[in-house]
Protein backbone atom coordinates (compact mmCIF):
# COMPACT_ATOMS: atom_id res chain seq x y z
CA UNK A 1 0.00 0.00 0.00
CA UNK A 2 1.70 3.11 -0.75
CA UNK A 3 1.44 5.52 2.16
CA UNK A 4 -0.04 9.44 1.69
CA UNK A 5 2.51 12.01 2.03
CA UNK A 6 1.74 14.38 5.16
CA UNK A 7 1.57 17.50 4.38
CA UNK A 8 1.20 20.82 7.30
CA UNK A 9 -2.59 21.15 8.11
CA UNK A 10 -3.69 24.33 6.30
CA UNK A 11 -6.49 26.30 8.15
CA UNK A 12 -9.42 27.67 5.90
CA UNK A 13 -9.39 31.97 5.86
CA UNK A 14 -11.61 32.92 9.04
CA UNK A 15 -15.06 34.79 8.59
CA UNK A 16 -13.32 38.30 9.94
CA UNK A 17 -10.79 37.64 7.04
CA UNK A 18 -13.89 36.60 4.29
CA UNK A 19 -15.59 39.74 5.32
CA UNK A 20 -13.23 41.77 4.60
CA UNK A 21 -13.51 41.27 0.88
CA UNK A 22 -17.36 42.01 1.33
CA UNK A 23 -16.89 45.37 0.06
CA UNK A 24 -14.86 44.59 -2.75
CA UNK A 25 -17.22 40.95 -3.91
CA UNK A 26 -20.09 42.96 -3.87
CA UNK A 27 -18.87 45.88 -6.54
CA UNK A 28 -17.98 43.06 -8.34
CA UNK A 29 -21.13 41.52 -8.33
CA UNK A 30 -22.58 44.68 -9.17
CA UNK A 31 -20.15 45.80 -11.71
CA UNK A 32 -21.05 42.46 -13.37
CA UNK A 33 -24.70 42.56 -13.69
CA UNK A 34 -24.31 45.92 -14.94
CA UNK A 35 -22.18 44.72 -17.77
CA UNK A 36 -24.87 41.94 -19.09
CA UNK A 37 -27.10 44.40 -19.40
CA UNK A 38 -25.81 45.65 -22.46
CA UNK A 39 -24.65 42.31 -23.90
CA UNK A 40 -28.22 40.68 -23.68
CA UNK A 41 -30.19 39.94 -26.92
CA UNK A 42 -32.44 42.78 -27.40
CA UNK A 43 -36.18 42.70 -27.00
CA UNK A 44 -38.60 41.21 -29.48
CA UNK A 45 -35.64 39.28 -30.65
CA UNK A 46 -36.03 35.16 -31.13
CA UNK A 47 -33.52 35.03 -28.22
CA UNK A 48 -34.76 38.16 -26.07
CA UNK A 49 -32.74 38.44 -23.11
CA UNK A 50 -30.14 35.82 -23.53
CA UNK A 51 -26.51 36.59 -22.72
CA UNK A 52 -24.44 35.72 -25.87
CA UNK A 53 -21.15 33.81 -24.45
CA UNK A 54 -22.24 33.80 -20.83
CA UNK A 55 -19.29 31.09 -20.37
CA UNK A 56 -17.19 33.98 -21.47
CA UNK A 57 -18.59 36.49 -19.18
CA UNK A 58 -18.70 34.62 -15.91
CA UNK A 59 -14.92 34.10 -16.51
CA UNK A 60 -14.54 37.48 -16.61
CA UNK A 61 -16.35 37.78 -13.36
CA UNK A 62 -14.08 34.99 -11.60
CA UNK A 63 -10.96 36.08 -13.23
CA UNK A 64 -11.50 39.49 -11.74
CA UNK A 65 -12.40 38.01 -8.24
CA UNK A 66 -9.62 35.97 -8.08
CA UNK A 67 -7.66 38.35 -9.39
CA UNK A 68 -8.97 41.15 -6.58
CA UNK A 69 -8.16 38.86 -4.08
CA UNK A 70 -4.65 37.49 -4.46
CA UNK A 71 -3.12 41.22 -6.08
CA UNK A 72 -6.27 43.57 -4.66
CA UNK A 73 -6.49 44.44 -8.96
CA UNK A 74 -9.19 43.05 -10.91
CA UNK A 75 -7.17 43.71 -14.55
CA UNK A 76 -10.05 45.55 -16.45
CA UNK A 77 -12.01 42.36 -16.98
CA UNK A 78 -15.75 43.55 -16.70
CA UNK A 79 -15.12 47.20 -18.27
CA UNK A 80 -16.75 47.68 -21.60
CA UNK A 81 -13.60 47.78 -23.07
CA UNK A 82 -12.02 44.30 -22.15
CA UNK A 83 -7.60 44.67 -21.10
CA UNK A 84 -6.86 42.43 -24.01
CA UNK A 85 -3.91 40.26 -22.01
CA UNK A 86 -6.25 39.77 -19.72
CA UNK A 87 -9.06 38.44 -22.13
CA UNK A 88 -6.68 36.18 -23.95
CA UNK A 89 -5.32 34.50 -20.74
CA UNK A 90 -9.05 34.12 -20.08
CA UNK A 91 -9.32 32.27 -23.47
CA UNK A 92 -6.24 30.22 -23.39
CA UNK A 93 -7.17 28.80 -19.76
CA UNK A 94 -10.65 28.29 -21.17
CA UNK A 95 -9.52 25.82 -24.44
CA UNK A 96 -6.90 24.40 -21.84
CA UNK A 97 -9.32 23.12 -19.29
CA UNK A 98 -12.52 22.39 -22.04
CA UNK A 99 -9.99 20.50 -23.79
CA UNK A 100 -8.33 18.18 -20.57
CA UNK A 101 -11.93 17.38 -19.55
CA UNK A 102 -13.02 16.38 -23.12
CA UNK A 103 -9.80 14.23 -23.76
CA UNK A 104 -10.45 12.94 -19.91
CA UNK A 105 -14.04 12.19 -20.90
CA UNK A 106 -13.34 10.46 -24.26
CA UNK A 107 -10.48 8.13 -22.49
CA UNK A 108 -12.57 7.12 -20.13
CA UNK A 109 -15.18 5.77 -22.87
CA UNK A 110 -12.74 4.00 -24.80
CA UNK A 111 -11.69 2.40 -22.11
CA UNK A 112 -14.60 1.22 -20.92
CA UNK A 113 -15.77 0.15 -24.53
CA UNK A 114 -12.63 -1.82 -24.52
CA UNK A 115 -12.93 -3.59 -21.74
CA UNK A 116 -16.13 -4.74 -22.64
CA UNK A 117 -14.99 -6.14 -26.31
CA UNK A 118 -12.48 -8.23 -23.66
CA UNK A 119 -13.72 -11.48 -22.34
CA UNK A 120 -12.69 -11.30 -18.47
CA UNK A 121 -10.38 -14.01 -17.45
CA UNK A 122 -7.46 -14.64 -15.68
CA UNK A 123 -5.07 -14.34 -18.23
CA UNK A 124 -6.15 -11.44 -19.15
CA UNK A 125 -5.70 -10.04 -15.59
CA UNK A 126 -2.02 -11.63 -15.02
CA UNK A 127 -0.85 -9.71 -18.61
CA UNK A 128 -2.65 -6.79 -17.23
CA UNK A 129 -0.81 -7.06 -14.13
CA UNK A 130 2.92 -7.84 -15.78
CA UNK A 131 2.51 -4.84 -17.64
CA UNK A 132 2.25 -2.98 -14.49
CA UNK A 133 4.78 -4.82 -12.94
CA UNK A 134 7.25 -4.14 -16.16
CA UNK A 135 6.67 -0.21 -16.22
CA UNK A 136 7.23 -0.90 -12.13
CA UNK A 137 10.49 -2.41 -12.49
CA UNK A 138 11.91 -0.33 -14.92
CA UNK A 139 11.20 3.03 -13.36
CA UNK A 140 9.01 4.11 -16.16
CA UNK A 141 6.07 4.06 -13.81
CA UNK A 142 5.47 4.37 -9.74
CA UNK A 143 3.03 3.21 -7.12
CA UNK A 144 2.65 7.23 -6.84
CA UNK A 145 2.04 8.05 -9.98
CA UNK A 146 -0.97 5.44 -10.37
CA UNK A 147 -2.44 6.62 -7.53
CA UNK A 148 -2.19 9.85 -8.16
CA UNK A 149 -3.55 9.28 -11.73
CA UNK A 150 -6.28 7.63 -10.30
CA UNK A 151 -6.97 10.57 -7.72
CA UNK A 152 -7.22 13.43 -10.71
CA UNK A 153 -9.52 10.96 -12.94
CA UNK A 154 -11.99 10.42 -9.84
CA UNK A 155 -11.59 14.19 -8.98
CA UNK A 156 -12.18 15.53 -12.40
CA UNK A 157 -15.42 13.59 -12.64
CA UNK A 158 -16.86 14.53 -9.67
CA UNK A 159 -15.98 17.72 -9.22
CA UNK A 160 -15.01 19.23 -13.14
CA UNK A 161 -13.23 22.16 -13.32
CA UNK A 162 -15.65 23.92 -15.98
CA UNK A 163 -19.65 24.03 -15.55
CA UNK A 164 -20.24 22.99 -19.36
CA UNK A 165 -18.09 21.89 -22.43
CA UNK A 166 -19.60 24.07 -25.76
CA UNK A 167 -19.17 22.45 -28.81
CA UNK A 168 -20.49 23.49 -32.37
CA UNK A 169 -20.71 20.67 -34.93
CA UNK A 170 -19.08 21.40 -38.13
CA UNK A 171 -22.59 19.51 -40.00
CA UNK A 172 -25.74 18.99 -39.00
CA UNK A 173 -26.12 15.58 -36.45
CA UNK A 174 -28.69 13.66 -34.61
CA UNK A 175 -28.25 14.00 -31.05
CA UNK A 176 -30.25 11.67 -28.28
CA UNK A 177 -33.46 12.25 -31.16
CA UNK A 178 -32.46 15.62 -31.69
CA UNK A 179 -31.51 17.40 -34.82
CA UNK A 180 -28.88 19.68 -34.35
CA UNK A 181 -28.07 22.32 -37.16
CA UNK A 182 -23.94 22.77 -38.12
CA UNK A 183 -22.23 25.83 -37.76
CA UNK A 184 -24.79 27.50 -36.37
CA UNK A 185 -26.14 25.87 -32.82
CA UNK A 186 -23.92 25.22 -30.01
CA UNK A 187 -23.90 22.17 -27.89
CA UNK A 188 -23.25 22.29 -24.73
CA UNK A 189 -22.19 18.93 -22.41
CA UNK A 190 -22.93 19.50 -18.62
CA UNK A 191 -19.76 17.85 -17.14
CA UNK A 192 -21.01 18.08 -13.89
CA UNK A 193 -24.06 15.22 -14.41
CA UNK A 194 -22.21 13.59 -17.28
CA UNK A 195 -19.75 12.61 -14.54
CA UNK A 196 -22.55 11.76 -12.17
CA UNK A 197 -24.47 9.78 -14.26
CA UNK A 198 -25.37 5.97 -12.66
CA UNK A 199 -25.71 5.17 -16.14
CA UNK A 200 -22.01 6.08 -16.96
CA UNK A 201 -21.03 4.97 -13.84
CA UNK A 202 -21.50 2.59 -11.25
CA UNK A 203 -22.45 4.39 -7.94
CA UNK A 204 -21.20 7.81 -9.42
CA UNK A 205 -21.88 9.79 -6.18
CA UNK A 206 -19.07 7.72 -4.46
CA UNK A 207 -15.57 8.55 -4.81
CA UNK A 208 -13.81 5.50 -6.09
CA UNK A 209 -10.41 6.41 -7.94
CA UNK A 210 -10.26 2.12 -8.50
CA UNK A 211 -12.69 2.88 -10.89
Amino acid sequence: MVEATKRPEQKNASTEEVTDYTPDFNKIIGDFSHRLRPVREPGGSERENKVFEIDNELSKWSFGSVAEMLFDKRFGCLEEEINKEAQTFIKAVGDFLANAVEAELFIGRRVKELEKSCKPSKETERDRAGFFKFLLAGGKLTKDDLLANAWLRETLRLYPVLSSIPRKPKEDIILGGYHIPGVTAQVEFLAHQIGRDESIFEDAEAFKPKR
